[in-house]
């Protein structure tokens, strides 16, 4: 039971957090230390500010999905070039360490710290290239002050042992983190795009990047966040994702004090062209909707053969009643006490919960064939009653979840129906 919690503890992780982890860490083996960090400060700070403007740049770079469940939703890193030297550096706010003590527990508890380092922009690029996953690259129209001011916060997180911020997947990211630093850089005020604002929710968006691609993640994630991801989202909110970021960073405009405005950014430029071929859906065609439709037809098949040979075989009960308790714990360890975001407005906390695990115990005492039979009506009782509260509830729920409850639901009342007309043996 320890080994089939910590492998579903691990899950939860990939569905909420490990999106970003593994194109953050890829060129690991090369990134810069403190002393080159410093040395990369103390030029900038030595440059007069004309020579600044002439030989320093910084993009914003974006780098386009993968196939993999933590390459689905992209990746955004800073570029900073010195034309004078030809230092190219990308730094990557999305590095997190596995050794660290009690990783498994804080990972599931969303109590991952992450940090930021740099690694040569070619070593950076050629990750990519091999991968045939493209990447663009736009230059910021920053002045030499804001160009200063936005090295200096990075060089400084950089070259600060120990420095980190704690990852948060929807509002503090690898990409929202940079948006918010080069607001904070500019002499004026970013003015984003507002054509968008309220179109999307988290769900939508999060749909968009693996509904397809990887249906088995989107349906895992469907079960574990709640009301918060359906909540209408404001410009800001959406550029939790590198690829929208990448749009709206393209349309926004710096208003300077005195009222002018220049574009936030030149145009997107390719530095990796894509070569890759469409991504398979993981798992081939064994889709959630197909798995549960067939467990559906079985189960549903199994209660005709029972009402036809008035035999309701427990054990089949029993093994559903286990399998919720343990996915039911998993999700109620998420609801009240993890730290990730949207897990705690979880409306399917009604449905998965650890309660199916006591009431097993309690239907194996005693006289089982009256137990059962209470059992079901509780079933069909809860399916009806949990399938009617989730339909007005915020949350947009998994139409697979309703399948399943009126799957219960009706074998709730088949097999209650043989109980009651027959006084037959009950086969354990």
């Amino acid at each position: 039971m320890r080994s089939v919690l910590k492998y579903m503890y691990l899950m939860v992780g990939l569905w909420i957090v490990l999106p970003s982890f593994l194109a953050s860490i890829r060129c690991g083996d090369a990134i810069v230390n403190a002393q080159d960090v410093d040395g990369l400060q103390t030029e900038k700070r030595t440059k007069g500010v004309q020579e600044v403007e002439d030989t320093l740049q910084l993009s914003l770079l974006t780098c386009a999905p993968g196939a993999e469940i933590y390459e689905l939703y992209g990746h955004s890193a800073l570029r900073v070039q010195h034309l004078n030297n030809g230092a190219d550096w990308v730094f990557n706010y999305g590095i997190f360490d596995f050794s660290a003590p009690h990783f498994m527990w804080r990972f599931v508890l969303g109590q991952t710290d992450y940090t930021v380092a740099g690694v040569p922009y070619l070593y950076f690029c050629d990750a990519y290239r091999r991968e045939g996953r493209a990447v663009t690259e736009q230059v910021l129209n920053l002045t030499p002050a804001e160009e200063a001011r936005l090295l200096d916060v990075v060089t400084q997180h950089a070259s600060t042992e120990g420095w980190s911020y704690r990852y948060n997947f929807l509002y503090d990211n690898c990409v929202t983190r940079l948006i918010h630093m080069i607001e904070d850089c500019v002499d004026g005020q970013v003015e984003w795009p507002v054509a968008e604002e309220g179109k999307r929710s988290f769900r939508d968006m999060l749909h968009e990047s693996t509904e397809v691609q990887s249906p088995w993640n989107c349906f895992g994630q469907d079960l574990i966040l709640g009301a918060e991801v359906d909540v209408p989202l404001t410009i800001h909110q959406q550029m939790f994702s590198p690829i929208y970021a990448e749009r709206y960073v393209c349309e926004a405009v710096v208003r300077e004090v005195d009222g002018q405005t220049r574009p936030l950014v030149n145009k997107p430029a390719p530095l990796v062209m894509s070569c890759a071929a469409t991504p398979v859906p993981h798992g081939g065609g064994l889709t959630p909707m197909v798995v549960l439709s067939v467990f559906a037809v079985l189960w549903l098949m199994i209660g005709l053969w029972e009402m036809k040979r008035g035999k309701v075989i427990m054990a089949l009960d029993n093994v559903i009643l286990a399998v919720r308790g343990v996915l039911g714990i998993l999700v109620a360890i998420l609801f009240f006490a993890s730290e990730h975001p949207a897990v705690g407005s979880n409306w399917l906390i009604l449905f998965f919960n650890p309660l199916p695990l006591l009431l097993l115990v309690w239907k194996m005492i005693g006289n089982r064939r009256e137990k059962h039979l209470r059992y079901l009506r509780l079933m069909l009782i809860e399916s009806m009653l949990v399938g009617a509260i989730l339909l007005v509830s915020p949350q947009v729920v998994p139409m697979m979840v309703y399948v399943l409850l009126a799957t219960f639901a009706l074998r709730g009342a088949m097999t209650y129906q043989v109980l009651c007309k027959t006084c037959i043996k009950v086969d354990k």
